[in-house]
C-alpha cells in the first residue's frame, strides 16, 4: 500500500467562534472555501431566511445556470457555534460532531454528536456523549434514527488509531463495529448506511498481508461480514454507498495493474443475491466515488489519488452507460439527494446545485471575495429534499449559522 499516497482524511478545527473548521483531503489538496450571506439566526427559535445572491469577483458559474431562490431555517446560535467540522444526513435526520469544550481555544476536542430533525425538532440534542473528552468525531452516517461515526483517541486505540462505532438509537450504549491495527494506513473515510446495516472500506493485516476490505454489520454489531477482500499491492476498496433502495451497494477501487500502473473504477453489488458478482459500472478507468439517487449515477474523475480534487463530475445512467462530462473541473466533496447533487468547487465563491431531473444547474448563493461570509467546506450537503449548509465569517460576531431548506420535489 502506498501510504504516502492513500493518507488519511485530517480535520483541523479553527477555534475562534466565528470561524469554521477545515478539512484537508490528500497530500496536496486542500478544499475551498465559499461566501455566503443570511440573516443571522436568533438562540431563541429557528428563523427563515432567503438568500440573496449577490455579484461574485472569482469565476463564474457554469453556463446556463438559473436562479433557485430558497427559504433556509436556522439552529439557535449556542448549538451552532460548537459545531465541528463533519456532518451527515439522511434527508430527515441531521447529525455533526460537536466541541466538548469551548474553554480551551487552542486545542478544542470533538468527542460528542449531535442530532437534529430539521421541521420537527424545535433544537438540536445530543446523540452521543463521548465517555473520553479527548477524542476526536470524524466520519459521520447516519440513517433513519441510526448512527455510525469514527473516533480517533490514543488512549483507546493507540497512536494514530480509530474506532469505527454504532449508536443503535440517540441515547443507547455504542458498539465496537471496527477499529485500526496498522500503523499509517488510512482510516474509515466514508460509511455507508441503509437496509438496517453500516458499511464501510477498511485496511487490516490478515495472516501477515495488508489488506483492503469492504466489510459490513447490523447496528447492533451482529452478523459481522466482510463482502469483499484483496491484498492491498493488486486492489484497494473505497468510498462505499448505497442507492436509495438500499438493495445496490456502490463502491470504488484502486487497482493495480502488472505494468505498474494503476485502474480507479466503480463497481455495484446486489446485495439482496447472496455471494453476487459486482459488475463494473461504466469503463471510466479514472473514476472513483460514485453516488446514485435511482434517477442517476454520478462519479469523481482522477488521475493518482482517490481523495483528492476531481478533474470533473461525470453523470450517468444508474448502469454507468451514456455517461457525459459536466464540466466541473476541481471538484469534490459531491452529495446526491432525490433530485440534487451539491458539490464544491476550487476558488469558487458560490453555491450551485445540479439538478439531475432536469439537467441544469442552479445557483443557491454566489457572493464576491469581500463578502465576510463564507461557507464551512464539507458541511454542505444534500441528502433526500434536504440541503444543509454553515455559514461563519472570520470573526467571532456574528456566530456560525447551521441552516438548512427543502428543495423542490421531482417533478
Amino acid at each position: 500500500m502506498r501510504s504516502s499516497r492513500l493518507i488519511m482524511v485530517l480535520f483541523a478545527l479553527v477555534t475562534s467562534a466565528g470561524a469554521c473548521g477545515t478539512q484537508t483531503i490528500g497530500p496536496t489538496a486542500t478544499r475551498p472555501t465559499s461566501a455566503s450571506p443570511t440573516t443571522a439566526s436568533t438562540p431563541q427559535a429557528a428563523i427563515s431566511a432567503e438568500a440573496s445572491p449577490t455579484a461574485l469577483s472569482g469565476s463564474p458559474a457554469p453556463s446556463g445556470t438559473v436562479n433557485l431562490k430558497l427559504d433556509f431555517a436556522c439552529i439557535p446560535d449556542s448549538w451552532a457555534l460548537s459545531t465541528g467540522p463533519s456532518v451527515a444526513s439522511d434527508g430527515t435526520n441531521l447529525v455533526w460532531s460537536a466541541i466538548g469544550s469551548l474553554a480551551n481555544p487552542n486545542l478544542p476536542t470533538l468527542p460528542d454528536l449531535v442530532g437534529f430533525a430539521p421541521g420537527h425538532d424545535s433544537v438540536p440534542h445530543y446523540v452521543y456523549r463521548g465517555p473520553n473528552r479527548d477524542s476526536y468525531i470524524n466520519a459521520i452516517a447516519v440513517s433513519d434514527g441510526h448512527y455510525a461515526f469514527v473516533v480517533n483517541d490514543d488512549q483507546l486505540y493507540g497512536s494514530d488509531g480509530w474506532g469505527l462505532l454504532a449508536v443503535p438509537g440517540a441515547g443507547q450504549k455504542a458498539v465496537l463495529l471496527d477499529k485500526g491495527d496498522l500503523a499509517g494506513a488510512p482510516q474509515v473515510g466514508s460509511i455507508a448506511m441503509g437496509g438496517g446495516q453500516v458499511i464501510w472500506t477498511a485496511f487490516h493485516e490478515v495472516a501477515g498481508v495488508v489488506t483492503s476490505e469492504i466489510r459490513t454489520a447490523h447496528f447492533d454489531g451482529s452478523d459481522p461480514r466482510i463482502l469483499a477482500s484483496a491484498p492491498v499491492s493488486q486492489t484497494e476498496y473505497w468510498w462505499p454507498s448505497l442507492d436509495p433502495t438500499g438493495r445496490f451497494l456502490l463502491y470504488a477501487t484502486v487497482e493495480h495493474l502488472s505494468d505498474g500502473n494503476e485502474a480507479f473504477r466503480i463497481y455495484r453489488r446486489d446485495l439482496s443475491v447472496p455471494a453476487s458478482t459486482p459488475v463494473r459500472l461504466g469503463t471510466d478507468n479514472a473514476a472513483t466515488e460514485p453516488l446514485s439517487n435511482g434517477r442517476a449515477l454520478v462519479w469523481r474523475t482522477i488521475n493518482d489519488n482517490v481523495i483528492n480534487w476531481g478533474h470533473d463530475l461525470v453523470l450517468a445512467a444508474p448502469d454507468g452507460q451514456d455517461p457525459k462530462s459536466l464540466s466541473l473541473p476541481d471538484v469534490g466533496l459531491e452529495s446526491i439527494g432525490n433530485r440534487y447533487l451539491a458539490y464544491y468547487r476550487l476558488s469558487i465563491g458560490d453555491l450551485t446545485l445540479y439538478d439531475t431531473a432536469t439537467g441544469t444547474f442552479d445557483l443557491v448563493e454566489q457572493h464576491g471575495d469581500s463578502d465576510p461570509w463564507q461557507l464551512q467546506r464539507g458541511w454542505t450537503v444534500v441528502a433526500g429534499d434536504l440541503l444543509v449548509l454553515r455559514r461563519a465569517t472570520n470573526t467571532s460576531t456574528p456566530p456560525p449559522q447551521v441552516c438548512w431548506a427543502s428543495l423542490p420535489h421531482v417533478p
